[in-house]
């Protein structure tokens, strides 16, 4: 089984950012390099990283495969040992099938228990490459098959609590999973474990305005509605702060003027104290809070 976390004490609020080291930042412009100076954490998505980044930034890695995927299995041992040095390993958890055409499953579906076992089986091999804090990301909610179970906040918490991983809470995936399981989203992200969110994603999705069409992950800049979750939840996850990573990727300017205005959205902001935290099953979920 996975390694769970003891508890540590916690540390006062802090804003982090953390910048996705992707295609647009492959090469230093100007706009790049502030971009890579104004972020506390790199967030590296694959190897070999560009060369011109800044080596005095703390790194985490996020991959955009589920844990469950083979390609997870067949992949991971290429890359495996240069883990060593992030501080944080991320993947998405799940989907609910090892195969996938987009988002749709090539493969049968699992049955709850037979994605515990299969995440067991993916946090193993991890572990025989990274001794550090594990994350997994929430996906969106399409109703394929591919993300049966999954997309649940009860689900979601039922894996992070067991296997003692942090919680990448992805505001658009949440936004998409509230409104396609048509589910009020302050009710979908309070059941989420906040209290072992690490880090937080923000990005615009599409949501449509018929009740019956499906929102979409569009990666768009963010916008008044995405700024007013982020409040919300930053009052309510107990410190201290998650990181914060803007996921748009339209151009560095764009991505510049996103971070600034996250920036001036945070900087009131009080947070609750641990015991007013809005899960009522977060005093019950002890994990060391992850720390910087």
């Amino acid at each position: 089984m996975a390694k769970v976390w003891p508890i540590a004490p916690l540390s006062p609020p802090k804003v982090l950012l953390g910048l996705p080291i992707g295609e647009l930042m492959a090469k230093p412009s100007l706009t790049n390099q502030k971009l890579a100076n104004l972020a506390d954490v790199l967030e590296i998505k694959s190897y070999p990283e560009p060369a011109w980044l800044p080596q005095d930034k703390n790194r985490v890695f996020h991959w955009n495969y589920g844990f469950v995927e083979e390609d997870f299995f067949s992949n991971l041992p290429i890359f495996g040992k240069k883990l060593l040095k992030v501080r944080l390993f991320s993947a998405d958890l799940g989907p609910a099938s090892s195969v996938r055409q987009g988002i749709l499953p090539l493969a049968k579906i699992y049955r709850p228990n037979e994605l515990e076992k299969k995440m067991d089986a993916a946090l193993n091999l991890v572990r025989q490459y990274y001794s550090g804090p594990i994350g997994a990301e929430n996906y969106n909610y399409y109703p394929t098959g591919l993300y049966e179970r999954i997309a649940d906040p009860r689900f979601i918490t039922r894996l992070i609590k067991k296997f003692g991983l942090y919680l990448v809470l992805d505001l658009a995936h949440a936004r998409v999973s509230a409104f396609n399981l048509k589910t009020p989203i302050l009710d979908y992200l309070g059941q989420l474990p906040l209290s072992r969110v690490a880090e937080i994603h923000v990005s615009r999705p599409y949501i449509p305005k018929q009740k019956n069409a499906l929102a979409v992950d569009t990666h768009l800049p963010p916008g008044p509605t995405e700024w007013r979750l982020l409040k919300w939840l930053l009052t309510r996850i107990p410190p201290p702060w998650p990181l914060l990573v803007v996921e748009c990727y339209q151009s560095s300017s764009i991505v510049l003027a996103a971070y600034e205005k996250l920036l001036a959205v945070v900087k009131d902001i009080k947070p609750l104290a641990v015991k007013e935290a809005s899960n009522p099953n977060a005093a019950k979920m002890p994990l060391e809070p992850f720390i910087f």
